[in-house]
């Protein structure tokens, strides 16, 4: 870095940094291997999937989580105590503000019920709703995206266009992941974005209007009585759990399907094929026409 104001070390001198300093690039891979280390050294491991979830258990009752973001740390454990213990280890190594029961996390309203956990989205989805000028007064929508939607790139770039396409998608892109309801349509608008179509507007207001009316994710804290079942449709999805064959085409998935054949062989789940007018999963994944919809949430 450039000398700092204040100091004389001639001309066409730097300064070589001893620590890293807070906005520099590597700032935030310095901060979390200092702390990956810290929770490791504490007798915690990181998560096989999740390089921000650590956990850490001396028996049942004194298991703790903890989920990184940046310098958020939420941590959760059944013991009171043990959680006054982490927090104590904290302090001695950083400045942490006083732990409280968590209320807000990542954009969404945490609440606790005698049920389990409620975590709604209403907050951030009302700014997504003022920031593109959706009104109150604008009829809502029944479907993430109308049956039969389709969208084709423009012939011709469109700079704004192009830019306030990008806005939108990356706006409704969280909602997407949080909410699930809107997966198909994230995946439709996003292949067009760099040259939104004429009718690209229509499809946005469209998603305006279904979002006014869809922000809640509700997370019951129910014990597992018996396998999970999966219902699919895909006779190809079946084979590829049931025979453990390997092929370069499935080299991508592979993690994945591993992970589900652990869970099918510990029968903590269970797949079960389901015709396709009977698949609900759809209504998550590509765009339904209203009955069907309505249908299907029934």
């Amino acid at each position: 870095m450039r000398p700092p104001k204040g100091t004389n070390y001639g001309p066409n001198k730097i300064c070589r940094l001893l620590k890293s300093l807070y906005g520099l690039k590597q700032a935030g891979r310095n901060w979390y291997l200092d702390l990956k280390d810290y929770l490791v050294e504490l007798g915690f491991k990181p998560g096989e999937v999740d390089i921000g979830m650590y956990s850490a258990a001396v028996g049942t009752e004194n298991e703790i989580w903890i989920l990184v973001y940046v310098d958020d740390i939420i941590f959760a454990s059944k013991n009171e105590q043990t959680k006054d213990i982490f927090a104590g280890h904290l302090r001695k190594k950083y400045r942490i503000t006083e732990p409280a029961q968590l209320t807000w996390a990542l954009g969404m309203k945490v609440s606790f019920a005698a049920d389990g956990i409620i975590l709604t989205q209403d907050l951030y989805v009302s700014k997504i709703l003022e920031r593109f000028g959706f009104t109150s007064a604008a009829k809502s929508a029944t479907t993430p995206l109308a049956h039969g939607t389709t969208l084709t790139r423009a012939d011709e770039e469109d700079a704004e266009a192009r830019h306030l396409a990008q806005q939108f998608v990356g706006a409704i892109l969280y909602a997407a992941v949080i909410t699930g309801a809107l997966p198909s349509t994230v995946r439709v608008m996003s292949h067009v974005m760099s040259k939104p179509p004429s009718n690209f507007e229509a499809r946005k207001k469209h998603v305006l209007r279904r979002l006014s009316t869809s922000v809640d994710f509700e997370s019951l804290g129910a014990p597992q009585e018996g396998p999970t079942i999966i219902y699919t449709d895909s006779t190809g999805a079946e084979a590829l759990v049931d025979h453990p064959t390997s092929h370069r085409r499935t080299k991508h998935i592979e993690i994945r399907r591993e992970f589900i054949k652990f869970h099918i062989g510990h029968e903590t789940v269970k797949i079960e094929r389901v015709s396709t007018k009977d698949q609900l999963a759809d209504i998550l994944t590509k765009p339904r026409g209203k009955t069907s919809t309505i249908t299907s949430c029934k």
